[in-house]
């Protein structure tokens, strides 16, 4: 059985819509657990109502606490020999189960990953009635996945987890970007990952959500969570492992800077953050950062020049958030 995890906070808009979904699976061995995380909005009798209507769905309550408790509290609460986690604002395929359902029990993997596709609310309908055509299959070790985290994404979503990944591990509770603090240490806990590049899980572009939320504590949780990953190699004497966690920690910055200074017009703030970086990568001379990296080291002018011919998109999807099509 598959325990399907759905936090909820304040998404009475929002969540039939991501039940429908899942509860349109052509999967059929799966319960559905709703966390109410101290909800305001109504969004808690929503998840009583779905409760008392599906034999398969429980909800339970808790007063606010987060994201990561809201799911960790879901964890102890899951019955499934497999637990995939679903943001309530957001739609699964309705092959999305049964693809890594599939795809797990055919590797004998502690986790399966698919692919995602960023949308506006305007496309859901044709991201459900997509078929399905897988092109890529691949199996990786733990530390292989983590190495291709660009492929399988920095998310606790868009994946199926055997539940002894959390025997030791859970979501860092009490800050924002858990998924970054936490999906490295779940991938490196897996014998096997296996990846399917179908796009499943369908991940929707909200300006009040979490993600888009620009505040100093979201700046301060997303530079303490890539900077513990820097660590975490380092404890564990892997250099490869320290290289793409430096890079990581690259990306962050750069990303953060631009949002800074150009969404939220904060130009002090944004040069702060660059002298942070340089600061790390003083810290740690002997990981040779790639050439982007340096540019913005030297000059957010000249790195910003680069991928304007490099990586056209770079900056409309990444720094803005914008779903090309």
């Amino acid at each position: 059985m598959i325990s399907v995890i759905i936090p909820v906070y304040n998404l009475q808009k929002e969540l039939d819509r991501c039940m429908d979904s899942v509860l349109g699976q052509t999967f059929s061995d799966y319960e559905v657990i709703l966390v109410d995380d101290g909800s305001t909005d109504g969004s808690e009798n929503l998840c009583d109502t779905f409760a008392r209507n599906c034999e398969n769905v429980f909800a339970v309550h808790q007063i606010n606490a987060g994201l990561s408790a809201a799911r960790n509290r879901g964890i102890r609460e899951a019955r499934g020999e497999y637990i995939a986690f679903v943001d309530g604002d957001d739609v699964l395929h309705p092959s999305y189960l049964e693809t890594l359902h599939t795809l797990i029990e055919k590797h004998g993997a502690d986790i399966a990953v698919c692919d995602y596709k960023r949308m506006q609310p305007k496309q859901i309908s044709g991201f459900m009635k997509t078929q399905t055509i897988k092109k890529v299959e691949k199996c990786f070790s733990g530390k292989e996945a983590f190495l291709h985290r660009a492929m399988v994404h920095q998310a606790a979503w868009n994946k199926l987890y055997h539940r002894s990944i959390f025997a030791e591990e859970r979501f860092t509770e009490g800050i924002l970007h858990e998924d970054v603090d936490s999906y490295y240490r779940f991938l490196l806990s897996a014998k096997m990952v296996a990846y399917t590049d179908v796009k499943l899980y369908g991940y929707i572009m909200r300006e009040d959500s979490i993600s888009a939320e620009a505040s100093p504590k979201r700046y301060k949780d997303w530079a303490g969570a890539a900077y513990r990953m820097l660590r975490y190699m380092e404890e564990r004497n892997w250099p490869e492992g320290r290289f793409h966690a430096m890079e990581e920690n690259s990306e962050f910055y750069c990303l953060a800077y631009f949002q800074w200074r150009d969404v939220y017009g904060k130009k002090s703030v944004a040069d702060k953050i660059h002298a942070k970086y340089k600061q790390i990568v003083r810290a740690n001379r002997d990981i040779k950062i790639p050439y982007r990296y340096r540019l913005f080291y030297h000059s957010p002018a000249l790195f910003y020049q680069y991928m304007k011919c490099k990586e056209k998109a770079w900056y409309s999807e990444v720094v803005l958030g914008q779903v090309v099509e």
